[in-house]
């Protein structure tokens, strides 16, 4: 027998349902409700509801027995608890294996190519996606085949044939381990003479009681129970309804729904909102209760603003989070403002340090990347192990060996790393240790299984074996809970189908990570917390004054858009819940919320204009639910643009930097040609490169930088000079052979054979450009031109310094003449003179300024010059001075020589030369150059070093080097 009953929705829901179910019971003593089987939307529901009993009973100064509560969900999971139901990690373990099966026709038709490249990513995707499908099947009772028969007249009854035959040898595979999947446990519940369907569910949304067969009464409901209360479950799966319904038939239904009696015709005989009804219905909602907002970020700012400015006790409210992109923004806003939330959906699984380590090391495992690696090496739980342990060098040390290796080599695995890394230094043969220790608990080949498990539970057992925990503080807490967690999931992946299908140790590893990343930690609700609340949810709460955000279409109304498999129409054919019915559902649930509040407290409505990634959200279209008359105008507002915010300040630093000073030994009397044209470039950029020896470190680095780049090229071409029969080849053929071949091998040998896709397109490029170099060297041969030495070192005594360089190149003509040539890989060609003087400025020092050809100009290098001088010196002669331009387009490249070179020119080169080592031995590295190109380490001090840097500290460097402390 069905009843059905209303409760006022003028005043919350929990202690009305309280108060109706204990009104039933009219015995003394203690109100004993064990004979009740309440069903409730959410588990947080349940717990609002057994807590309203308990302070009910407490005002009656009664104890109360609580009811069993169940959701909906729980109720028809009850039906197959006896079966042994195969686990959502067995399923989708299974799913990936059939997927990647061979000679498979059905899967073929299904998903193309995809199916044929059998990507782990993909496989674990589509398997998700696949439950998803047999999830909402089940939601009415249905299996894959079923829907296939009611849909055969749907535009495409062969792709559901094709799916019914995937989820047919799912289920026999599982089978074969003594497993059944969710749907079918059910069907085996049922009686035997179950008929399945072979019509259309009705208009209602759900199927018959006779198409379900006859639910086992003993096994879905206790002998204890006579009597189950459906307690405001406005949207209930169609198949518990059929559960129900088989139990009303035994004992009684009471359907509470939170709505007044005058309402009835606007709801069915399950209490579910009509959607003929309410999808027209006018919600009595207030303009000025509507809040825009601009993106999570600032709808999480006008919540805690709103609770500061109407002083909201957090006991007094609750906030409404539909949207999960919103809900962190909220915890961490009202954090800063001293506000605890709570969160009843849980928190993810992976923000607790020892399971997202667990994540880092089954990522490694899984792939072998050496970026996997570096988030392991990071994390701070295996840092403070590897600290404990003792290694022989610094945690710091250690951290910038790797990073070393990575910008040296760029690998992309750890077994390429090893293939072409020598550890030299006591960091780097510490790293190799950390490598080996961690590669020990790799599982072996088989059974892989078991072994990964094992291999997981050692290496956690290694790194918390110091961890002392603090009885009773919340981290000890998370940190049990955690490990409880991780063990039931080790537990459910070690045994039964995941252990028997002998999953490859990167197949297992995958797997775990997907688990991990959609588990959830549900933790204590601290005492004063402000629920975050999931939309069902709000219904339940007793707080007078309701924020709720998130107030966009495809979040509130839930709307269920582009599934693959089971599109709006699909579900609605199939009696599954659709998206018209959530609208009704949700219109209804809004109206209550709104009506529960009319009297006292409040209700504010927040929407985003945005998510986090900028992308346009459209308003709920709940909020259009107005008048006609009002249409319009609730259109314009709901589309205008939220008040302009507060414009960000710019960003700046918190005080004055003070980079460290140098010694006197710092300010050697040895300096490289390059390191005197970075003071040239920025004395202060010098500073911190130089003196400091200040690098910057690019972690997501995975191609060769410029000067990589540059090297490489230099190193190839230096097979012209060092191969005597290549020297004066005029042959074009033969020199670009050798150059290409030179430039595999250095490149191979440094980066590894296997390269990566942009590491490829590099050798390729440069490949490209020794070609055309190659062309052009043929033709200076033909000219005259040979090679006479290639990287040849050279040393300038100037000013009580050792000027260093290497000369790329000594080219020696038939004639006599000697020139100087310079290698250039950079995008475009350059003239030597271009890139040695530039135009003057007032800031320019006298010892700068060069004045030639007319017009007074400053250097801005002095390479070429330098390495002219010590020509002279060595070989007697005035050399000639050029780039040989290898850019990126081939067709320019050529040698550009220095035509207006000179000895006058060389004279104003060495006076240069001599201000610029004066300024730095009196360690003059201030002001910095304002026009310099961008600089790796410019963002320390957020692009503005005159502004960020203690110019006053700075300027205190100035003065003889043996005063610096």
């Amino acid at each position: 027998m069905k009843r059905l009953q209303f409760l006022d929705w003028g005043a919350t829901l929990p202690a009305q349902a309280a108060a109706r179910l204990l009104s039933s019971y009219s015995a003394p003593g203690s109100f004993d409700l064990s004979h009740v089987l309440a069903v409730v939307p959410t588990e947080e529901a349940g717990r609002r509801l057994r807590q309203a009993l308990a302070q009910s009973a407490d005002r009656h100064g009664r104890a109360a027995v609580p009811p069993e509560v169940l959701t909906p969900e729980g109720l028809v999971a009850r039906c197959s608890k006896d079966l042994a139901v195969a686990g959502r990690g067995e399923s989708l373990a299974l799913w990936m294996v059939l997927l990647r099966a061979e000679n498979w026709d059905a899967a073929d038709r299904l998903f193309g190519a995809q199916r044929r490249n059998r990507e782990r990513a993909w496989l674990l995707a589509t398997a998700e996606k696949l439950e998803e499908m047999r999830d909402l099947l089940g939601e009415n009772g249905l299996l894959v085949a079923d829907a296939a028969r009611l849909l055969e007249d749907c535009d495409d009854p062969e792709r559901w044939r094709d799916l019914a035959e995937l989820d047919a040898r799912h289920a026999e595979a599982l089978a074969a381990h003594g497993k059944v999947d969710r749907n079918r446990a059910l069907r085996k519940s049922e009686s035997a003479s179950r008929r399945p369907p072979t019509s259309p569910p009705t208009a209602r949304g759900g199927r018959d009681a006779g198409g379900h067969g006859h639910v086992d009464v003993e096994q879905a409901l206790p002998a204890r129970v006579r009597q189950i209360a459906l307690v405001a479950v406005p949207d209930p799966m169609p198949q518990a309804l059929a559960v129900l319904e088989a139990l009303s038939e035994h004992v009684a239904v009471d359907i509470y729904v939170h709505a007044p009696e005058s309402l009835a015709q606007a709801f069915d005989a399950w209490g579910r909102p009509l959607t003929e009804v309410w999808r027209s219905r006018p919600i009595d909602l207030q303009e000025s209760a509507i809040v825009l907002a601009r993106d999570p970020l600032h709808q999480a700012e006008c919540v805690a603003r709103i609770m500061h400015d109407a002083a909201l006790a957090p006991a007094a409210t609750v906030i409404g989070a539909p949207d999960a992109e919103v809900r962190p923004y909220l915890a961490a806003q009202l954090a800063s403002a001293g506000v605890a939330t709570h969160d009843p959906a849980g928190l993810p699984l992976l923000r607790e340090p020892s399971v997202s380590l667990v994540a880092h090391f089954a990522n490694w495992l899984e792939t072998d990347r050496f970026e996997a690696l570096q988030q392991l090496l990071r994390h701070p739980e295996l840092l403070a192990r590897l600290a404990a342990e003792g290694l022989g060098v610094s945690l710091e040390a250690l951290l910038a060996a790797a990073d070393e290796v990575q910008q040296k080599h760029l690998p992309e695995t750890v077994a390429e790393l090893r293939a072409c890394w020598t550890p030299r230094t006591a960091a780097e043969r510490a790293l190799v240790s950390v490598l080996d220790r961690l590669a020990a608990w790799e599982a072996p080949a088989a059974p892989v299984a078991p072994s990964a498990a094992g291999s997981l539970r050692a290496f956690l057992a290694w790194t918390f074996e110091t961890r002392l925990l603090q009885g009773g503080t919340p981290e000890s807490r998370r940190f049990i809970a955690a490990a409880d967690a991780l063990t039931e999931l080790f537990e459910r992946l070690d045994s039964g189908v995941t252990a028997a299908l002998s999953l490859s140790r990167a197949d297992w590893f995958a797997l775990l990570r997907h688990l991990l990343e959609r588990a959830h930690l549900y933790e204590e609700r601290p005492a004063g917390a402000v629920d975050l609340a999931g939309w069902l949810e709000l219904s339940w709460a007793d707080a007078s004054h309701v924020l709720l955000t998130g107030a966009n279409d495809g979040r509130l109304p839930e709307t269920l858009v582009g599934d693959p498999f089971l599109p709006d129409s699909a579900r609605k054919r199939l009696g599954l819940r659709h998206n018209e019915q959530r609208r009704a559902r949700d219109a209804y649930l809004l109206s209550s919320l709104l009506s529960c509040r009319s009297g006292s407290g409040s209700i504010t409505i927040i929407l985003g204009k945005s998510t986090r990634e900028g992308e346009p959200l459209r308003p709920s279209r709940l909020l259009f639910h107005c008048a006609d008359e009002s249409l319009a105008e609730r259109a314009r507002y709901l589309f205008s643009a939220p008040d302009k915010p507060e414009p960000e300040p710019p960003r700046t630093v918190c005080w004055r930097l003070q980079p460290r000073r140098a010694s006197a030994a710092s300010t050697a009397a040895t300096i490289s040609v390059t390191a005197l044209q970075e003071y040239l470039s920025c004395p202060f950029r010098y500073y911190l490169r130089r003196v400091l020896r200040m690098r910057p470190v690019d972690p997501a680095k995975c191609e060769l930088d410029a000067l990589e780049f540059g090297t490489l090229c230099h190193h190839a071409l230096e097979e012209l000079g060092r191969n005597a029969s290549l020297s004066s080849c005029d042959d074009g053929a033969t020199l670009a052979a050798a150059l290409t071949r030179a430039a595999r091998t250095q490149f191979h040998g440094r980066y590894g054979t296997s390269l990566s896709p942009p590491l490829a397109l590099q050798l390729d490029a440069a490949e490209q450009r020794l070609r055309a170099a190659a062309a052009e060297q043929a033709r200076q041969a033909r000219e005259g031109w040979r090679i006479e030495g290639v990287e040849v070192e050279l040393a300038v005594e100037l000013c009580g310094f050792r000027i260093t360089g290497t000369i790329d190149r000594v080219d020696r003509h038939s004639d006599g003449r000697l020139r100087l040539i310079d290698y250039k890989t950079s995008a475009h060609p350059r003239r030597p003179e271009e890139a040695h003087l530039r135009p003057r400025r007032s800031s320019d020092p006298p010892w700068r300024l060069f004045s030639g050809g007319g017009r007074e100009q400053a250097w801005s290098a002095l390479q070429l010059p330098i390495y002219g001088l010590f020509a002279r010196e060595c070989y007697g002669v005035e050399p000639l001075l050029g780039y040989f331009n290898l850019p990126a387009a081939v067709t320019e490249t050529g040698i550009a020589t220095w035509t207006e070179a000179s000895a006058e020119l060389l004279e104003a080169a060495v006076g240069c030369a001599s201000g610029a080592l004066a300024a730095i031995r009196d360690g003059v590295f201030w002001p910095p150059a304002a026009d310099v190109a961008a600089f790796e380490l410019d963002e320390i001090y957020l692009g503005d070093a005159v502004g960020a840097v203690d110019g006053a500290w700075m300027a205190a460097l100035q003065g003889a080097s043996a005063a610096l402390p």
